[in-house]
């Protein structure tokens, strides 16, 4: 174990029993959709969506998932840059959320912003940007050249560079300036938003060694926002794991990423590549893309993407079959499943000789197809029916027929893929929706899952 390691373990052991510096309950931040010429509210964005935080002083805490799924807009909630629909932030047993002056409020706190050209004005000098947070708050201009310098050889960079102007410096430098300024008050609480994600690897691990020897050497709070599971295990103590604007999973840094308890948390973790060339492939993985916050699923908001879906409880299906009917009803009915797009890719297979079953067009798949021929023009030959079916499950990895072990979820996913290639898709989704999955129906709540973890799972439910 690191010597970093064993600090930030005694680190959060130490804050277990105190008063989080930073508490956040209940967070909601939407923006309203609107339509028409009198701009009526259709309905809402939920970037956010009623997420609970605590930061402990001396404590460097991980928001980590993809992009789209709110960390940037609940770390703007946090500083109170955006103001919240609903919930509370407090900040050393003060309210923020709703507080007309925030100037002692803005001493204490700091950000470090995602890209470091964005942050820094290209018409002043470095230094002069990393001043202005002393020049707001009224330093006189001898005390405040002299803070300038002193931040800069803290954060790596020579005294001579305050007077560069920001297209002379590298990114790595660019960011370093940022740290600087964000600095420059001794603020307590400092929000890092995706700080390394614009840098070059090698310049990334500089920037984190950094980030963490000033934590430590400053008695910095920290929230580091980032979706790279990489960065937050090497700089946090602990994590919390964001989907769709909620907090799936949170606890210590290595607990989380080492032994996740949520399906998310184990694709993230999964996707971190080793360089250990015996290491098979990841044993979980994502497909799709965050859902539209405007309209997010019902029940459990990962549910479309988990691989690890509970089936529907009076059917006898696997997680692995049931993840793939979804995935397939999913398409269905965002009307993605293209019945010309299917025939051109299976006769592209039957031409290539790679169809991976019958070819020719009298037939002999398996039983839902024996004795079905419907010809295909494409390339000058002909599909079987049966070819274009197994390239249709392939697509979607949905499994034959006599694979499935539910005569009723066999028969009605047999349905739905003859519906679907007659491009009936709404038909095709009918015949699936008749099975839903508790993942579906209802949103799971937080629970226990070891010391001082939680996750929302209703896998920890059954």
């Amino acid at each position: 174990m690191s010597d970093q390691t064993t600090d930030r373990r005694e680190r959060s052991q130490s804050v277990a029993e105190s008063e989080p510096l930073l508490s956040v309950r209940g967070l909601e931040r939407h923006y309203p959709v609107t339509a028409g010429w009198l701009r009526r509210e259709q309905g809402a964005i939920r970037a956010v969506d009623g997420i609970d935080l605590d930061v402990y002083a001396g404590e460097a805490v991980g928001l980590i998932g993809e992009s789209g799924c709110g960390k940037s807009t609940a770390a703007a909630c946090l500083l109170a840059l955006e103001e919240p629909t609903a919930g509370e932030v407090t900040f050393d047993g003060q309210r923020v959320t709703g507080r007309e002056d925030l100037t002692a409020f803005r001493r204490r706190t700091a950000m470090v912003f995602q890209d470091p050209t964005e942050s820094l004005d290209p018409r002043m000098t470095v230094g002069e940007s990393a001043a202005e947070p002393l020049d707001v708050a009224g330093v006189p201009p001898e005390p405040r050249r002299e803070r300038v310098a002193e931040l800069f050889e803290r954060v790596g960079l020579s005294p001579e560079s305050t007077e560069r102007y920001p297209h002379e410096l590298s990114g790595g430098q660019k960011q370093r300036v940022g740290l600087a300024r964000a600095l420059a008050l001794d603020p307590e609480f400092v929000v890092l938003d995706e700080p390394v994600s614009a840098l070059d690897a090698s310049v990334q691990a500089e920037i984190l060694a950094l980030l963490d020897d000033l934590q430590s050497a400053l008695d910095l709070s920290v929230v580091l926002i980032s979706h790279d599971v990489s960065v937050v295990r090497s700089v946090c103590d602990r994590v919390a794991v964001m989907y769709a604007g909620e907090i799936v999973e949170r606890g210590p840094t290595t607990a989380v990423l080492d032994d996740p308890q949520h399906p998310y948390t184990d694709a993230l973790a999964g996707a971190v590549p080793t360089p250990d060339p015996r290491a098979g492939p990841p044993t979980a993985t994502l497909s799709g893309d965050v859902p539209d916050p405007a309209d997010p699923p019902a029940g459990c908001r990962f549910h479309p993407r988990c691989p690890e879906v509970i089936p529907p409880e009076d059917t006898t299906v696997s997680s692995d079959t049931y993840a793939a009917l979804l995935a397939f009803r999913t398409a269905l009915e965002n009307d993605a499943v293209d019945p010309a797009g299917l025939r051109d890719l299976a006769a592209a297979r039957v031409t290539a000789g790679s169809a991976g079953g019958p070819t020719d067009s009298t037939g002999g798949g398996d039983a839902e197809t024996a004795g079905s021929s419907v010809d295909t023009e494409a390339d000058g030959g002909s599909v079987s029916e049966s070819v274009l079916r197994e390239t249709l499950r392939a697509e979607y990895d949905l499994p034959e027929r006599g694979a499935v072990t539910d005569e009723s979820v066999a028969e009605a996913l047999q349905s739905a893929v003859e519906l679907a290639l007659e491009g009936a898709s709404d038909e095709a989704h009918d015949r699936l929706d008749a099975f839903t999955s508790v993942c579906e129906r209802e949103s799971p709540t937080a629970h226990e899952v070891g010391d001082e973890r939680t996750a929302a799972c209703h896998l920890h439910q059954q």
